[in-house]
């Protein structure tokens, strides 16, 4: 074995050389950005259509450059954890030792070639993960496809050499020669390294990257292949959330063509989880992913069916916790039944007998739309096309027949006006004859005067004739001006018909033609068809019977018949058949109903169910919005609408799934048209009793094919602890940590009290510290107990959303699932088992266990208005014997509750809680510039985006910005991330939700 500072040496040359490659690689990248933006000047300077394309393609240059440098700086941020020699040959080749190839491959989290050469490899591609993640083997085979001709090739690696190299910025610090070394040295070697790692990551408030420590085990979860639905159970501690994470990327590299980045969500147990992982999650290159809590996923396919401004209007937006009962209906199949018979009740059955309208119209089969096997909206939809099918049909009709229907009336009117007026149209007539003639008789006589009767005696005695017969008409036509002035019988009568057509065509409806006709008015005027029809008939027979004596003065009846036997005959043709008018409102107001009913069932079903809870309104009319409201929403929209017409997850991640019940996964499956791949991660000893989740994967395993994975190492918490909850629950972890500052018992309420008072006296220990309580009313009390040292606790039971670092956290434990702290003092007496186990679990490296009652205001034991003062005159250790001599804990007492108590307990979880870096309270760290004039102040560039509801960005790499962020959060009592941030262009920064 060589000596550490040859490792280091070896170690420092091979890194030099490969920060030299990507220096040069830099400067390459460098010259090329020069070289294209001064290619992108000159197409600009010259503004010439055939320097466009030169524009172009610089532009292109120049973002080319821009990314690779971006890639480089990222690669040289964090350069390499491991180095492997490994022989690589084909496999037709395997016994031709000279034809062996060795790679030397230096492995991290991102990959960069230059060329053909490989200067950084990702740990995620195969060869890498065999050695890292399957840490027990030498020898490897794999198959390698050509990208060229898609031909495959089967290699055999050989491990020749595996290091892990410890590198900071541009040094090596450390150097672990796994390989090869001699089976003992090799696992004392990487027992060191591992327990090392173990011990580094209880500093760490976020998540830690975990991908060159990953063991064995975890690698054969992590390595799984896609397509089988897995449930990984672990006890607390093991990994879960680690392995869950670095399974993403394996995954997304291995199926390319069947998982797209869009097509993954990430379910974690809180807003905290994200903010924690948010680092990670951008070293793994998978940040791009969506991650979000269950609620939020669930408003995320809520989305798929409805715009967010198109919700439930009666619901709040504040949430509130309803009661275990009430949580256990909605998550349960009798909910899901009485949605569907809410469903039935709004919908209804058809309460129109379509049937009849169907067979009237003679509307065929292939033009009707079935229901059968359909969701309530498409049964909705489809009645609302069968109705506006039986309404067109009909109307078309309708508009048929009233159109003949007053063609005809139109052309009665003209007989009714024609017989009315006869007597004045022949008086008319006959005047007309009369004046023609004396016209005639005058322009005679003014010939006779211009003519020589002996000249021209021929003219002269024809003008005379003329006059003579012109008088004779006159007289005639006087002759027949007094018998049609005395014939009233003849006219009389003929009034008297046309007075009886009058009073019928004054039933049909007067329509001024610029408006609508109106439904009513149409079928009012087609049902007079029959009177109208019967009436022409007769009038012809009349008229045609009729002697017409004065036809030669005016026209007769017969142009007028003909027109009228025309217009009769097309409404005899026409004989469409319609529906009853009340049966056509009838089926009008149906389709109203339900044209209304589809922009509001969602919410009357809403509503309906929240009827049978029995929860009210607020003053405002509206509900206010649990924690189920999304669930029960959603599951109403999918047995309405079915699954959504839009793109679904391939691949689900849940983390604690213990928490979540078998309807909400068969309903996350339903919308996603159950194309879903489930990986789900807990453990259902953490299921707190009596909430909604599962106590068994096996309801679970029924949905499909799980895989079921056991893990049962706790690497987590310090093995005193893991030891301790194996002794009070009856399990069998493995204590793979190393010991911490152990776990002490507080065995009376007079040694919590002195145990609070002195721990909170005392300066604050490194990392996040926790107080544990059941409920609000221990916090509270709690607060008393303390007295002026209350400023020491930062109490967020009242849904309080920051975790400070200096300060005692007090939380509940539904706020404290997922969140780690260096110390706990966990007040568990009125917790159940699985509360228990939760508790003591969330201690890194130090745990306080009181399980003395607080019932009603009051400690036993203790009294609350002197026991800070009585804690300051006692000396004694505050903690009690190490739990090698565990006495045996208060037994619990029952407490009775009003449902009014229950619900006070049951108030708003807490939905974001964010992590504080300061050593004061908050509010009284402030400072006379805001963060953003700090930064300014600095010199560094800023992009302030909070107005937006988005973020302050500070511009630049990690290397330029680090100190000055790092005073700032120091100075502030701030949090952030390093990433590249779309809201600023996809530079490089660091940002903080922050309004100081």
């Amino acid at each position: 074995m060589k000596s550490q500072e040859q490792l280091i040496l070896e170690e420092q040359r091979a890194l030099e050389e490969v920060i030299s490659k990507l220096d040069s690689a830099m400067l390459d990248e460098n010259h090329s950005l020069t070289y294209s933006q001064l290619q992108k000047k000159k197409a600009k300077d010259k503004c010439l259509p055939d320097t466009y394309g030169d524009l172009v393609k610089a532009l292109n240059d120049e973002q080319k450059s821009l990314r690779e440098l971006k890639r480089i700086k990222n690669i040289k941020d964090k350069l390499y954890d491991t180095h492997l020699v490994v022989e690589s040959k084909e496999a037709n080749a395997r016994s031709g030792e000279e034809e062996a190839e060795q790679l030397d491959l230096k492995v991290g989290l991102h990959t960069y070639f230059r060329g053909k050469e490989i200067i950084v490899i990702s740990w995620v591609r195969p060869i890498c993960r065999h050695y890292l993640l399957d840490n027990s083997s030498e020898e490897y085979t794999s198959v390698v496809v050509d990208p060229k001709d898609g031909r495959e090739y089967v290699y055999f690696y050989k491990l020749k050499l595996n290091r892990k190299v410890d590198i900071f910025f541009d040094k090596v610090k450390k150097v672990s020669h796994l390989y090869p070394v001699d089976t003992e040295e090799y696992e004392k070697v990487i027992a060191d390294e591992f327990l090392q790692e173990l011990l580094s990551r209880r500093s760490e408030k976020e998540f830690r990257n975990i991908v060159f420590s990953i063991q064995k085990r975890q690698g054969e979860i992590i390595q799984t292949p896609f397509l089988q639905n897995m449930i990984v159970q672990g006890c607390a501690g093991s990994g879960k959330s680690m392995i869950m994470l670095h399974r993403l990327p394996i995954l997304l590299y291995d199926n390319p063509d069947i998982l797209g980045r869009n097509s993954v969500y990430v379910i974690t147990p809180s807003i905290t989880y994200i903010q924690m992982a948010e680092n990670m999650m951008l070293q793994l290159e998978i940040s791009d992913l969506k991650m979000g809590t269950l609620e939020e996923y669930y408003n995320h396919l809520i989305e798929k069916y409805i715009k967010p401004s198109s919700r439930n209007s009666t619901i709040n937006s504040k949430h509130a916790r309803a009661l275990p009962s009430v949580e256990k209906y909605v998550y349960s199949d009798t909910c899901i039944e009485d949605i569907r018979e809410i469903l039935e009740k709004e919908i209804g059955s058809e309460p129109v007998n379509y049937y009849i309208g169907k067979t009237m119209l003679e509307i065929e089969d292939a033009d009707w739309f079935k229901k059968e096997n359909k969701t309530a909206s498409d049964r909705l939809q489809s009645e609302l096309l069968n109705i506006q099918t039986l309404l067109n049909r009909n109307s078309e009709n309708l508009r048929t027949c009233y159109k003949a229907v007053v063609s005809l009336v139109a052309q009665l009117q003209s007989v009714e006006r024609m017989l009315s007026s006869r007597k004045t149209a022949i008086l008319r007539g006959i005047t007309a004859g009369i004046s023609a003639e004396e016209s005639q008789i005058a322009q005679n006589r003014k010939e006779l005067e211009k003519i020589d009767q002996t000249q021209h005696k021929r003219m002269y005695e024809n003008r005379v004739s003329r006059i003579q017969t012109s008088m004779k008409r006159i007289r005639a036509y006087r002759t027949l001006q007094r018998d049609v002035e005395g014939n009233d019988r003849y006219f009389s009568e003929l009034e008297s018909v046309a007075s009886g057509l009058h009073i019928l065509i004054n039933r049909f409806p007067e329509v001024d033609q610029k408006e609508k006709i109106l439904t009513e008015i149409q079928y009012q005027s087609v049902g007079l068809t029959p009177i109208l029809v019967d009436c022409a008939d007769n009038l012809d027979k009349y008229l045609t019977n009729h002697e017409d004596p004065y036809k030669g003065i005016v026209s007769g009846f017969e142009r007028d018949m003909i027109a009228l036997r025309r217009e009769t005959q097309k409404v005899k043709k026409v004989n469409k058949p319609l529906l009853e008018l009340h049966y056509c409102q009838d089926i009008e107001n149906r389709s109203k109903y339900l044209q209304e009913k589809s922009k509001t069932l969602a919410g009357d079903v809403f509503s309906g169910i929240m009827d049978l809870m029995g929860i009210k309104r607020e003053k405002n009319k509206k509900y206010s919005t649990y924690t189920f409201s999304p669930y029960l929403y959603l599951q109403i929209l999918y047995n309405i609408n079915g699954a959504p017409n839009s793109s679904w997850e391939r691949l689900v991640m849940i983390d604690e799934a213990q928490n979540i019940t078998v309807n909400e996964l068969r309903l996350i499956g339903n919308v996603n048209k159950n194309q879903t791949v489930f990986n789900l991660f807990g453990d259902v000893g953490q299921h707190v009793e009596g909430s909604k989740g599962l106590d068994s994967w096996n309801e679970v395993s029924q949905m499909a094919n799980f895989q079921i994975r056991t893990m049962n190492e706790n690497y987590r918490n310090a093995r005193q602890i893991t030891e301790y909850c194996n002794r009070r629950f009856h399990m069998k972890m493995n204590a793979i940590n190393l010991d911490g500052d152990g776990v002490h018992e507080l065995n009376d309420a007079s040694v919590l009290g002195e145990t609070l008072y002195k721990l909170l006296k005392a300066p604050m220990k490194k990392g996040l510290s926790g107080i544990l309580v059941k409920d609000r009313s221990e916090a509270e009390y709690v607060i008393q107990v303390v007295g002026s040292l209350a400023n020491r606790i930062h109490d967020i039971t009242d849904g309080g959303s920051i975790l400070m670092q200096g300060k005692w956290n007090m939380l509940t434990i539904d706020q404290a699932k997922g969140i780690e702290f260096e110390t706990v003092i966990a007040i568990s007496g009125r917790m159940t088992k699985n509360e228990k186990y939760i508790a003591y679990t969330r201690a890194l490296n130090e745990l306080f266990v009181s399980d003395g009652l607080l019932v009603s205001g009051e400690i036993e034991g203790i009294d609350l208005n002197k026991a800070g003062d009585q804690s300051v005159a006692k000396e004694s250790n505050p903690r009690a014997k190490n739990t090698d001599n565990v006495s045996k804990p208060v037994r619990e007492k029952r407490v009775k509750r009003t449902i009014a108590e229950e619900q006070e307990t049951a108030k708003p979880k807490s939905e974001k809680v964010i992590i504080v870096m300061n050593k004061q309270d908050s509010k009284t760290n402030s400072s006379e510039i805001s963060v953003k004039q700090f930064f300014e102040q600095a010199g560094l560039k800023t992009v302030d985006l909070r107005k937006k509801n988005g973020c302050l960005w500070v511009i630049g790499s990690k290397e330029e910005i680090g100190d000055t962020v790092k005073a700032a959060v120091e100075k502030y009592g701030i949090s952030g991330a390093y990433t590249q941030g779309k809201a600023i262009h996809y530079q490089m920064g660091w940002y903080t939700k922050t309004k100081k």
